[in-house]
Protein backbone atom coordinates (compact mmCIF):
# COMPACT_ATOMS: atom_id res chain seq x y z
CA UNK A 1 0.00 0.00 0.00
CA UNK A 2 1.18 3.38 -0.48
CA UNK A 3 0.60 5.85 2.47
CA UNK A 4 -2.06 8.06 3.26
CA UNK A 5 -2.79 10.98 5.43
CA UNK A 6 -6.82 10.08 5.43
CA UNK A 7 -7.25 6.12 5.07
CA UNK A 8 -4.00 4.81 6.27
CA UNK A 9 -3.10 3.11 3.06
CA UNK A 10 -4.32 2.87 -0.09
CA UNK A 11 -3.49 1.02 -3.41
CA UNK A 12 -1.54 2.51 -5.90
CA UNK A 13 -0.49 0.48 -9.25
CA UNK A 14 2.80 0.95 -11.12
CA UNK A 15 2.00 -0.49 -14.80
CA UNK A 16 4.96 -0.94 -17.39
CA UNK A 17 2.94 0.12 -20.90
CA UNK A 18 3.22 1.23 -23.96
CA UNK A 19 -0.90 0.62 -25.41
CA UNK A 20 -2.02 1.44 -22.27
CA UNK A 21 -3.69 5.60 -23.20
CA UNK A 22 -6.72 5.72 -20.66
CA UNK A 23 -6.16 5.18 -16.86
CA UNK A 24 -10.04 5.98 -16.44
CA UNK A 25 -11.06 3.40 -19.37
CA UNK A 26 -8.72 1.07 -17.27
CA UNK A 27 -10.43 1.62 -14.11
CA UNK A 28 -13.58 1.00 -15.55
CA UNK A 29 -12.07 -2.46 -16.98
CA UNK A 30 -10.51 -2.99 -13.55
CA UNK A 31 -13.89 -2.46 -12.07
CA UNK A 32 -15.36 -5.63 -13.94
CA UNK A 33 -12.62 -8.09 -12.18
CA UNK A 34 -11.95 -6.37 -8.89
CA UNK A 35 -13.66 -5.41 -5.72
CA UNK A 36 -14.19 -1.66 -5.36
CA UNK A 37 -10.95 -1.53 -2.23
CA UNK A 38 -9.04 -3.36 -4.86
CA UNK A 39 -8.96 -0.34 -7.49
CA UNK A 40 -5.66 1.51 -7.32
CA UNK A 41 -6.74 4.84 -6.33
CA UNK A 42 -3.01 6.35 -7.74
CA UNK A 43 -1.73 4.58 -11.18
CA UNK A 44 1.32 5.15 -12.94
CA UNK A 45 1.71 4.22 -16.65
CA UNK A 46 5.32 4.44 -17.81
CA UNK A 47 7.51 2.58 -20.58
CA UNK A 48 9.17 0.40 -18.10
CA UNK A 49 9.55 -1.10 -14.56
CA UNK A 50 12.56 0.55 -12.54
CA UNK A 51 15.15 -2.80 -11.57
CA UNK A 52 17.22 -2.80 -8.84
CA UNK A 53 20.72 -4.26 -9.27
CA UNK A 54 19.76 -7.83 -9.22
CA UNK A 55 17.43 -7.25 -12.21
CA UNK A 56 14.12 -7.30 -10.13
CA UNK A 57 11.16 -4.42 -9.92
CA UNK A 58 12.72 -1.60 -7.38
CA UNK A 59 9.91 -1.53 -4.96
CA UNK A 60 11.49 1.01 -3.45
CA UNK A 61 11.46 3.43 -6.20
CA UNK A 62 8.18 2.78 -7.53
CA UNK A 63 6.63 3.01 -3.89
CA UNK A 64 8.51 6.71 -4.34
CA UNK A 65 7.12 7.69 -7.54
CA UNK A 66 3.35 6.18 -6.09
CA UNK A 67 3.32 8.56 -2.93
CA UNK A 68 4.63 11.47 -4.96
CA UNK A 69 2.25 11.22 -7.55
Amino acid sequence: GIKDDLYGEIVGAYIASNTIKNIQKLKEEMKKVLTKHEIPTKIIIANDIPLNEAGKPDKKIIRSYLENA
